[in-house]
């Protein structure tokens, strides 16, 4: 195994693309590649259409990170060139998130076309060594066994059948949330415990539902939340307010 142990660990990864209540986190890049916003296409199809069909161990893909002398910010740039390669060629995985393990492997992650995660890793390969092969490459380390997957930093976001939070009813009711359906965002909220989750939701079924006791009950609900969010907390959760109205406008044009 070829390749240096870069100076400075980075701690664990995320690059996740968990739809639009979440926010695109890289900088810009070294070289080669800006920084890749996460596409429309990929929010709108798990925001609306993405149904867990696989457990977390078909999801999973093993690589390993060979780094050049000159290797750049080759974690921002990895990351740059993944989600450069899924918003054109394969916009319907759902997520996907990379983790460190002993140097130099690192363990990726699907939630969706997992029966063809080879086939996608070898075209995210590719862009790696199309954009950055001057500074590094990554191969998949073949016939890893992933029976003891450490289930406890994957089960707590409902993507896969064995996720501990796994429930049927919740992407339906994403889904119905997403067009603008202010009762299903009053549902969505129970299945949170985090009350800036709840609040975001509550201000979004009042905004989507008509006059009457169910939008008096959420405007209570949100206040009642909101009276404990210092000013800037609730700034953030204002503009998360207004990216899922603009993006609930853009993917329900013309339905």
């Amino acid at each position: 195994m070829t390749g240096k142990k870069p100076k400075v660990w980075a701690g664990m990864l995320f690059v996740c693309l968990l739809g639009i209540w979440t926010i695109w986190l890289f900088q810009r890049g070294d070289r080669g590649l800006p920084d890749i916003p996460i596409s429309d296409e990929v929010n709108r199809y798990l925001a609306m259409e993405f149904l867990p069909r696989y457990s977390v161990r078909d999801c999973v893909i093993r690589y390993e990170v060979i780094l050049q002398e000159d290797a750049g910010n080759f974690i921002r740039n990895m990351g740059n060139a993944f989600s450069k390669y899924i918003n054109e060629h394969e916009p319907h995985i759902g997520m996907m998130a990379y983790y460190p393990l002993a140097w130099p492997n690192y363990d990726l992650y699907f939630a969706d076309q997992c029966d063809r995660k080879d086939e996608i890793f070898a075209g995210m390969a590719a862009y790696v060594e199309r954009y950055f092969g001057h500074q590094f490459s990554v191969n998949q380390v073949p016939a890893v066994d992933f029976e003891f997957l450490d289930m406890r930093r994957h089960g707590s976001m409902k993507l896969w059948l064995d996720s501990h939070d796994y429930d049927p009813e919740y992407w339906p009711t994403l889904h119905l949330a997403a067009r603008g359906n202010g009762e299903a965002f009053l549902r969505l909220a129970e299945f949170y415990d985090d009350d800036l989750a709840r609040h975001l939701y509550y201000a979004l079924a009042e905004h989507y539902l008509p006059g009457g006791a169910l939008r008096i009950e959420a405007k209570r609900l949100k206040e009642e939340l909101q009276s404990n969010l210092s000013s800037e907390r609730l700034k953030r959760q204002n503009d998360a307010f207004q990216d899922w109205v603009s993006k609930i406008d853009l993917y329900n044009i013309g339905k």
